[in-house]
């Protein structure tokens, strides 16, 4: 027989799995009669608390900085009207479809910054953090919305470098420096600047390096003498539900696409 407690946490994570509408629903609305409009969302409704799914470290301080951080960021993209943006179209409908579950994705890169910071326990003004891989760059931009001020972006394309600024830039929140390519070209912007990272974090990034075992080899020489490095990836083949997505958009791809 399942208790009472058991129930309430089933329904309160079926809450949490709804959590994008809802949180969207409630920042538009301040639930519809102000009650809580001078209430911060992250107290409420954050991004990080026990029982997310996700595994976090003991750091209380950090996850209410991050999960305040997460809602003002939150609120600045929603507002972003990317078709403004001098952006190219790629990089525009990505960053479209971030806004579609930002709540999400915000909690993803939230869970990388809160493991890096915890890891050494970092204070903010003496961390240098890479976003290697950045794409859009939202996770850089989460790190700087957190006060981290040496925040750093690399990606291998020149016209996501390009465009990563742009959207800083809209959202008031510049990097430090933005390093095309790929790990050479960022070992050698270090052996240039003198300039070595003690926080490196990515998401989806490393199922798209060729050579896994030369990047891991080589990845101590950009890193300073202490340095906290976390990868995540959603490519993971033995997630059923990720897994049968996946096959469907190749089928798609390769098939009907091709018609």
């Amino acid at each position: 027989m399942i208790s009472n407690s058991k129930k309430l946490e089933c329904l309160f994570h079926y809450i949490r799995s709804k959590c994008n509408a809802y949180y969207y629903d409630l920042l538009k609305n301040r639930f519809i009669f102000g009650i809580f409009n001078n209430i911060s969302l992250s107290i409420i409704f954050p991004m990080l608390y026990k029982g997310c799914g996700l595994e976090l470290p003991q750091n209380k301080k950090y996850i209410r900085k991050i999960n305040k951080a997460a809602e003002e960021l939150y609120k600045k993209i929603l507002i972003l009207d990317v078709n403004k943006l001098e952006i190219g179209d790629y990089n525009k409908r990505y960053l479209s479809n971030i806004k579609k579950s930002l709540y999400n994705q915000l909690q993803r890169y939230a869970y990388i910054l809160i493991w890096i910071l915890s890891e050494n326990n970092y204070e903010l003004e003496k961390i240098k953090f890479l976003d290697y891989g950045g794409g859009t760059g939202v996770l850089s931009l989460l790190a700087k919305q957190l006060g981290i001020t040496e925040v750093y972006y690399n990606d291998i394309y020149d016209i996501s470098c390009k465009d990563a600024k742009k959207i800083a830039d809209a959202l008031h929140l510049p990097k430090r420096d933005y390093i095309e390519g790929d790990l050479d070209n960022v070992i050698q912007y270090c052996n240039k600047t003198h300039i070595y990272f003690n926080g490196i974090g990515s998401y989806d990034v490393i199922e798209h390096i060729y050579d896994i075992d030369d990047f891991f080899m080589n990845i101590h020489r950009i890193a300073d003498e202490t340095c906290t490095m976390f990868m995540c990836t959603s490519a993971n083949s033995y997630n059923k539900m990720i897994k049968k997505r996946l096959i469907k958009g190749h089928r798609i791809a390769e098939t009907m696409q091709r018609k």
